[in-house]
């Protein structure tokens, strides 16, 4: 018997966890609103609106011209390239967010915190004048938190890495399932120190306050949470449970999560995500099709 889930009844877990206490500043201490020209990340279902950032995200304050002031994904570079209008059944978005493949100018966004839940678009705020999701955007800057590795430089990051804002300048949902979370590489995500030569072209001392403005913490674990045959890199574990195996490391790490049963088909974490928690299953493979998991130290 085929199983059917109501739409937008699925569990819907962010692919991030905070771990131990840390450092929230007051609303009014930074920027509270993000910018109503961002692409959306992911489209709630159930109530049928945009998510513009993701939890897990670093983020800044814009500096261009048209979003200054306002919360985007910190980057390197100066420009946000926003990926296909399309919300997560291929339909076009009816909100006015920004449609395929254009490069805003936002200014230099360096990282102030990560965010910790979902936001959605402000710019329900301005068609809905009686309908707010969210009425501020609050960061973390002290924290630990677990992250799912998502992309290239991410995959290269090890306990003990210093770690800074990633090169990567892509946002919004992509052509294809992986693009955005591995072929572009989302804009606000991490990156090992020592690839700073790369990821800036240049090694010069010059460059070097580039790399200590966007620093952001330290990686204190990574673990393999295991493998699925038949993928490629770039596929998400959220996407590739069928032939997806725990590893013996994460198996122990989530004590035996596997053997709890849960219903079939809302993504309820234990037997249904194969004992990996929720917040891990936006993990990308590696071309092994190996999924990772990091805990990072965030001090920003």
């Amino acid at each position: 018997m085929a199983i059917r889930v109501p739409r937008g009844y699925e569990v819907q877990r962010p692919y991030y966890n905070e771990l131990c206490e840390g450092v929230r500043p007051v609303a009014g201490a930074t920027a509270r609103e993000a910018w109503t020209g961002l692409a959306h990340t992911r489209v709630d279902e159930y109530h049928n609106d945009p998510i513009v950032l993701e939890p897990g995200t670093l983020v800044g304050v814009a500096t261009g011209t048209l979003a200054q002031g306002k919360v985007v994904p910190a980057l390197m570079g100066t420009g946000i390239t926003f990926g296909g209008n399309l919300d997560q059944e291929g339909v076009t978005n009816v909100w006015g967010l920004p449609a395929g493949a254009a490069t805003s100018a936002v200014g230099t966004v360096k990282p102030v915190g990560v965010c910790y839940q979902p936001i959605y678009s402000f710019i329900l705020n301005e068609l809905y004048t009686n309908y707010k999701r969210n009425t501020a955007l609050g960061v973390v800057t002290d924290y630990v938190i677990q992250v799912p590795v998502t992309n290239v430089e991410e995959h290269a990051i090890a306990a003990g890495d210093a770690i800074m804002l990633g090169s990567g300048t892509y946002h919004g949902i992509g052509v294809t399932s992986n693009e955005a979370w591995t072929t572009k590489k989302l804009a606000g995500r991490y990156a090992r120190v020592a690839d700073a030569p790369t990821i800036l072209n240049s090694a010069s001392a010059a460059e070097m306050n580039t790399v200590h403005e966007r620093t952001v913490g330290r990686c204190l674990k990574k673990i393999k949470l295991g493998n699925a045959t038949g993928t490629t890199a770039g596929d998400k574990l959220v996407d590739s449970l069928t032939n997806f195996t725990i590893s013996t490391e994460a198996n122990t790490e989530f004590a035996q999560l596997n053997k709890v049963q849960t219903v079939p088909g809302l993504n309820l974490t234990g037997s249904g995500t194969k004992g990996i928690p929720g917040f891990y299953l936006g993990a990308a493979a590696d071309s092994n099709g190996d999924f990772w998991a990091l805990t990072l130290l965030i001090r920003l």
